[in-house]
Protein backbone atom coordinates (compact mmCIF):
# COMPACT_ATOMS: atom_id res chain seq x y z
CA UNK A 1 0.00 0.00 0.00
CA UNK A 2 2.44 2.07 0.82
CA UNK A 3 4.15 2.13 -2.73
CA UNK A 4 0.87 2.14 -4.20
CA UNK A 5 0.08 5.45 -3.01
CA UNK A 6 3.70 7.11 -2.84
CA UNK A 7 2.00 10.41 -3.93
CA UNK A 8 0.49 10.60 -0.12
CA UNK A 9 3.45 10.69 1.80
CA UNK A 10 1.53 12.28 4.75
CA UNK A 11 0.00 8.87 5.03
CA UNK A 12 1.61 6.31 7.65
CA UNK A 13 0.93 2.47 6.70
CA UNK A 14 1.27 -0.08 9.18
CA UNK A 15 0.57 -3.71 9.62
CA UNK A 16 -0.47 -5.02 13.24
CA UNK A 17 -2.99 -7.22 14.76
CA UNK A 18 -6.23 -6.00 15.79
CA UNK A 19 -6.28 -8.40 18.81
CA UNK A 20 -3.49 -6.63 20.42
CA UNK A 21 -2.63 -3.08 19.42
CA UNK A 22 -1.03 -1.88 22.55
CA UNK A 23 1.91 -0.15 20.94
CA UNK A 24 -0.22 2.19 19.30
CA UNK A 25 -0.87 5.29 21.69
CA UNK A 26 -4.55 6.26 22.28
CA UNK A 27 -5.66 8.71 20.43
CA UNK A 28 -2.98 8.45 18.23
CA UNK A 29 -5.21 7.28 14.87
CA UNK A 30 -7.58 9.76 13.02
CA UNK A 31 -8.68 6.53 10.43
CA UNK A 32 -8.22 2.66 10.47
CA UNK A 33 -10.45 0.25 8.26
CA UNK A 34 -9.61 -2.64 7.11
CA UNK A 35 -12.47 -4.97 5.33
CA UNK A 36 -10.80 -8.42 5.81
CA UNK A 37 -10.20 -7.93 9.46
CA UNK A 38 -13.84 -6.77 10.14
CA UNK A 39 -15.35 -10.07 7.92
CA UNK A 40 -12.78 -12.02 9.74
CA UNK A 41 -13.48 -10.53 13.60
CA UNK A 42 -17.27 -10.45 13.14
CA UNK A 43 -17.87 -14.43 13.22
CA UNK A 44 -21.44 -15.23 14.01
CA UNK A 45 -23.60 -11.88 14.77
CA UNK A 46 -22.16 -8.80 13.15
CA UNK A 47 -23.99 -6.60 16.16
CA UNK A 48 -21.39 -9.01 18.95
CA UNK A 49 -17.35 -8.30 17.89
CA UNK A 50 -15.19 -10.05 20.40
CA UNK A 51 -14.59 -7.79 23.17
CA UNK A 52 -10.70 -7.08 22.78
CA UNK A 53 -12.00 -6.10 19.36
CA UNK A 54 -14.21 -3.09 21.04
CA UNK A 55 -12.21 -2.47 23.61
CA UNK A 56 -8.67 -1.77 20.80
CA UNK A 57 -11.30 -0.11 18.51
CA UNK A 58 -12.85 2.31 21.44
CA UNK A 59 -9.39 3.32 22.83
CA UNK A 60 -7.60 4.67 19.53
Amino acid sequence: MKSRHSDKPQVEWQVGDVRDMRAIASGSVDVAFDKGTLDTMIYGSPWSPPDEVLENSGRL
